[in-house]
């Protein structure tokens, strides 16, 4: 969110940017959870892997990209709410 002035924004503000410009905001941070429940405007994928370092983090997401990206696909065609964070990514053990 840096590239878009957005580094220190709160979660309310980064909610309000993904809904105003259409995106799809990727956390691993549950109070877009709340945000999504409360005012489902912008379109929502949670990871969840608990506390972890971020480098952790990145393995992860380069881990699940292309599983992520195919979920956005086929809810791109066929959803356009914000109540879409149901996915659990949690690291495979």
């Amino acid at each position: 969110m840096a590239d878009v002035g957005l580094r220190d924004a709160t979660d309310a503000e980064l909610w309000a940017y993904a809904s105003d410009q259409d995106l799809i905001l990727i956390s691993k941070d549950e109070d877009f959870v709340r945000l999504a429940l409360s005012a489902p405007t912008a379109r929502f994928e949670w990871v969840r892997v608990g506390n972890c370092r971020r480098d952790l983090l990145l393995n992860v997401f380069r881990r699940v990209w292309p599983h992520v990206l195919e979920r956005l696909e086929q809810r791109t065609d066929s959803s356009r709410s914000g109540n879409n964070f149901r996915g659990d990514l949690r690291r495979k053990k």
